[in-house]
């Protein structure tokens, strides 16, 4: 914030400010006696007379950090001091790998921490000697700002190391670590493992020389019931959900053309990809032009035989940016929708037992 310096301080810089602002009923030891081990402080300086400070920490869970002790002096309040500690606070946590950031907030306070993105999720209750408290609770995921895919769309103008570079605190915040963030929450409730690809194109064996590809994707790997892990996608066009084989391996593909010509099975099948497409989802995957050796042309299920891969997913355009509930509903529910048809394909092909061979 304009007019303050901010920057961490030793714990013990902030006691007499907590204690005279937060606990005049205590002493500053027993304010001190109170820390909880493993908390950062940090503190707003007007000139060289320290304004305002907080401390946040680990506490509550995996991926919660908490934010306590905010406290501002009398003389600071209203020109921005709290919200510049609170913005220092909130980064250190996100910066530490936090999932969840929240506190119990003074009800006074709550405009205070609502600017801030918090949204209150408990009802008022009272701490004795201290007042009336809410729990309020900020997410790591706020979304996918506009200025995520107006980043996509300069690199594809200029996919070079000297855009990269100018713009790499965007890619950091607002593109890879927005969709790291969206990854790791969904994995909490779904009890995956998220994995995000590198940027950086392998150059290797391609004739195109540009060096960063032109999305941002990622998987949530070990999720029961989806062996084949569940994807996600970031670019210019938008935020892309999917799941299912992407490309089948040779004993994958005997077993998948085994149950697709079998009547029970490959009827199954097709009552699930209907569905699918019915939920508004996508069904592709690399086919042949023609019939595969050993069905005719004519078989009734000839359309799902060519197929050497199949996913399910779609798109939701990003123009003016996804709010943060859009994306998450958008992402699991299209994982909700595939989730029968990668079910068929774990029971019916499932990994590749060749050397090399794909999972999924």
């Amino acid at each position: 914030m304009p007019g303050f310096a901010v920057r961490t301080i030793p714990l013990a810089e902030t006691r007499v400010l907590r204690q005279a602002v937060l606990r005049p009923h205590q002493t500053v030891e027993d304010v001190a006696a109170h820390e909880v081990p493993g908390a950062v402080a940090v503190g707003a300086f007007d000139g060289d007379e320290l304004v305002a400070v907080g401390l946040v920490g680990p506490d509550g869970g995996p991926g919660a950090w908490r934010v306590r002790g905010m406290a501002t002096a009398p003389a600071a309040r209203r020109r921005g001091a709290g919200a510049a500690v609170l913005d220092g606070l909130v980064r250190h946590a996100l910066e530490a790998g936090a999932t969840r950031v929240w506190c119990n907030a003074r009800t006074p306070a709550r405009s205070l921490y609502e600017r801030a993105g918090f949204a209150v999720v408990s009802d008022e209750f009272e701490l004795p000697d201290i007042g009336p408290h809410l729990v309020m609770e900020l997410r790591a995921f706020r979304g996918f700002g506009a200025v995520a895919f107006e980043w996509f769309e300069g690199l594809e103008r200029d996919n070079s190391k000297e855009y990269f570079t100018a713009t790499r605190e965007r890619y950091e915040t607002d593109v890879r670590g927005a969709f790291e963030a969206m990854l790791r929450e969904l994995g909490e409730s779904l009890g995956g493992e998220p994995r995000v690809f590198r940027q950086h194109r392998d150059l290797r064996f391609s004739r195109d020389r540009t060096p960063y590809k032109t999305r941002t994707y990622g998987v949530l790997a070990g999720v029961p019931g989806a062996a084949a892990g569940l994807y996600a996608e970031l670019s210019g066009r938008g935020l892309y959900a999917g799941t299912g084989y992407h490309g089948l391996a040779r004993d994958q593909l005997a077993r998948f053309r085994a149950a697709v010509a079998d009547d029970a099975a490959g009827a199954d099948l097709e009552r699930r990809v209907a569905a699918a497409r019915q939920a508004g989802l996508e069904v592709v995957g690399e086919t042949l032009r023609t019939a595969p050796r050993g069905f005719g042309r004519d078989h009734p299920r000839i359309a799902l035989l060519r197929h050497g891969a199949l996913v399910a997913g779609r798109r939701l355009p990003g123009a003016g940016g996804i709010g943060r509930e859009a994306a998450l509903e958008h992402v699991a529910g299209t994982w909700r929708a595939a989730a029968p048809l990668t079910a068929w394909l774990d029971e019916h092909v499932g990994p590749s037992a060749e050397p090399g061979g794909r999972r999924g």
